[in-house]
């Protein structure tokens, strides 16, 4: 064989050898499996309905202000005597004790004069009484010697009769024992005591200024128990009623202030078009004009479930996924509390779409079992 007869052989085997390796190859590889339909439906996350007994909270905010407030007016006039307890801001004072002394010597020194007065009235109708009227003669003898013309007056002694009456009127004796009477009032304002355990928040008037009559000394409060004045919108004045619980909070971890609904406004406020809400709070650590929030706790107990306020569409209304199908269902917006919403209208079990966008009424999907929403607390 000559040399090209080989070369020819050669290229042919090679040639069969690898269109038996291309065949053997071919017949090795299995068959491509066919894909099924696929499902193209987006994929929605769910929340179960689950109603619980709910009792109604309603949240508040507003400012203490003090139960007991005055302004201290002078009555009377005279120069401000010093004290141990300056009538100053932030001094206190327990009820009936005196916060404010002004200088009455000469008003008390003319009351002394018309008691002498007095006094010399009595000792006449003393001499006419033994004579006119005898069985009256006794008592007046007592009065007159009990007399102290540095005392207040006592009560005079009672008449017999009308006769007696009139004649101890004749005497003048009722018209000087009134009007030293109302001299003693007079005197006695000035001094101005406490109304009530308390300090002063404002002082207008230190020792040595001239007080005049009229003039506006300064304030004082009570700091025993206070009102926090809140508003509440109109939906959530019918959930609650004098002598519900509040608890209240000024922003401090160690709080523990609670308070009772005392009074609810009976109109509208025309700015805010909401409604005034008066909590009593007593609490020595509180201030007055202090800001607190809180919560109060309402007699009001619904069937209800809690969510998420993110899931509430269209204002009223949630998308139910029943079947693989979105579903528009309105219910009943009962309160809403910060991220929370509280419902009515569904029953237990029915699953919620925790997604608002998107996604329409009708609309195909694929949603999972659904979460539980979290539980309001419950009374």
């Amino acid at each position: 064989m000559n040399t090209t007869v080989r070369k020819s052989l050669y290229t042919a085997v090679v040639v069969a050898l690898s269109l038996a390796i291309t065949f053997i190859l071919i017949a090795s590889r299995k068959a491509p499996q066919r894909r099924g339909n696929l499902d193209l439906r987006p994929a929605v996350s769910t929340m179960k309905v689950v109603n619980n007994n709910i009792r109604i909270t309603v949240p508040v905010l507003g400012r203490l202000v003090p139960q007991k407030q005055v302004n201290i007016f002078a009555e009377v006039s005279g120069v401000l005597e010093s004290s141990a307890n300056p009538f100053l801001e932030g001094a206190t004072y327990k009820k009936g004790e005196p916060m404010l002394v002004i200088q009455s010597d000469e008003a008390r020194l003319n009351v002394t004069a018309q008691r002498s007065n007095l006094l010399l009235q009595l000792t006449q109708l003393l001499a006419d009484m033994k004579f006119e009227y005898p069985e009256s003669h006794a008592a007046w003898e007592t009065y007159l010697q009990n007399y102290q013309i540095d005392q207040e007056l006592q009560p005079l002694p009672q008449p017999v009769n009308e006769r007696e009456k009139m004649f101890v009127a004749a005497k003048g004796i009722y018209q000087t024992y009134y009007s030293i009477k109302s001299q003693e009032t007079r005197l006695g304002k000035y001094i101005i005591r406490a109304p009530f355990d308390g300090t002063v928040t404002t002082s207008n008037i230190k020792p040595g200024n001239l007080v005049m009559n009229g003039q506006n000394l300064g304030q004082f409060i009570s700091t025993d128990s206070y009102d926090l004045e809140t508003q509440v919108a109109v939906a959530d004045v019918d959930f609650i009623s004098v002598g519900d619980l509040v608890e209240l909070s000024s922003g401090d971890n160690d709080d523990n202030i609670t308070g009772t609904v005392t009074r609810i406004s009976q109109s509208l406020d025309q700015q805010s078009q909401m409604v005034n809400v008066y909590v009593t709070v007593q609490n020595q650590r509180l201030k007055a004009g202090q800001y607190l929030s809180g919560q109060i706790y309402s007699g009001t107990t619904i069937r209800a479930a809690v969510l998420p306020r993110k899931m509430i569409t269209n204002k009223t209304s949630v998308f139910l996924i029943e079947n693989g199908i979105v579903r528009e269902q309105p219910v009943t917006i009962v309160s809403t509390r910060s991220d929370k919403a509280i419902i009515t209208g569904l029953e237990d079990g029915l699953k919620i779409s925790t997604k608002t966008q998107n996604i329409y009424t009708g609309m195909k999907v694929k949603s999972d079992e659904g979460t539980t929403p979290g539980r309001q607390k419950q009374s």
